[in-house]
């Protein structure tokens, strides 16, 4: 079974045309969405029909209802989540006319009313089997908790701000994946290079790593590093998400017990699918992730040993 925890958010997306002048009234686009890592991650990991428990915190007002009508849609099961009197958490994503973020605001409040007692019925529950992931919207005190559990615990590093909070814990975490930004913020290294990959991967010292950039990612088990590429050729019509997607399909392969070359190209090619898509999950069932793979281009290498 894999377990998700983490926010799930009404997302709002203003997409820009031109760029963006301060203190005045800028045209954008608007659209309504929903969203949030671990509910992404959710989302991607039920449309690949995996059994799984989704666990967040749902407010009492009108987003939270149409959230939970979209978890019925979504076949997402949210069976053990908190239902609690408050605000469901919104994030307001500003995107710039490359469809970037160029800032991004967001309100997580709901989450701070959970504490470790919340969650002691899913320590009988789970086993070394099971899958949990973990996003970094929880306080640190409870992410070291949860990181106690005998699992294999997953953890996606959310934000360069939220990622702070996991520095001190990386040594109970089995799989961590961050971006750029988020790898430099643990690191301390600008990452511009291939040797700075490198480095960075090293410092952090994780069991298990994924930093994921525009062009890839890099993958290392404290034993090898790994550098995927694709040369695809796709209009973006969002990055919001492919992030979330390529650890989804990460995490979906080696679950079902997939090698690491066939898990890594099946999850970057989830992300270029998702980067096509204006809402943070794409539509899709495995044969067309398949047939991505067969048509991104992905390459790679082993480019270290320990």
């Amino acid at each position: 079974m894999i377990y998700i925890i983490g926010g799930s958010n009404i997302d709002i997306n203003l997409n820009g045309n031109d760029e963006f002048i301060l203190k005045e009234s800028n045209i954008a686009k608007v659209s309504l969405n929903f969203g949030g890592v671990a509910r992404n991650i959710a989302e991607n990991i039920a449309n690949l029909d995996i059994k799984h428990h989704f666990i967040t915190a749902i407010g009492n007002d009108h987003f939270s209802s149409l959230l939970k009508e979209d978890f019925i849609y979504k076949n997402i099961n949210y069976e053990y989540s908190f239902e609690l009197n408050d605000n469901q958490s919104t994030y307001i994503a500003i995107l710039d006319k490359n469809k970037d973020l160029y800032i991004g605001f967001n309100d997580m409040d709901i989450l701070n009313h959970l504490n470790i007692n919340d969650f002691d019925f899913l320590k009988n529950k789970l086993n070394h089997n099971d899958y949990l992931f973990l996003d970094t919207n929880f306080n640190k005190d409870l992410l070291s908790e949860l990181l106690d559990y005998d699992c294999y615990k997953i953890v996606d590093g959310t934000s360069s701000v939220k990622v702070k909070k996991i520095k001190d814990l990386i040594y109970k975490i089995n799989l961590l994946k961050l971006n750029t930004l988020e790898a430099e913020t643990l690191s301390g290294i600008e990452l511009n290079s291939l040797e700075s990959y490198i480095d960075a991967i090293k410092k952090i010292q994780a069991n298990e790593i994924i930093i994921s950039n525009p062009e890839g990612l890099f993958y290392s088990n404290k034993k090898e590093i790994y550098h995927y590429k694709h040369n695809a050729k796709i209009d973006i019509a969002s990055v919001s998400g492919a992030g979330d997607a390529l650890l989804s399909g990460f995490t979906a392969c080696r679950y079902q017990g997939k090698d690491l070359d066939y898990s890594i190209r099946f999850a970057l090619s989830l992300a270029l699918l998702t980067l096509k898509t204006k809402n943070s999950v794409a539509t899709y069932d495995e044969d067309v992730i398949k047939d991505i793979i067969l048509n991104s281009n992905i390459e790679g290498e082993k480019i270290y040993e320990y």
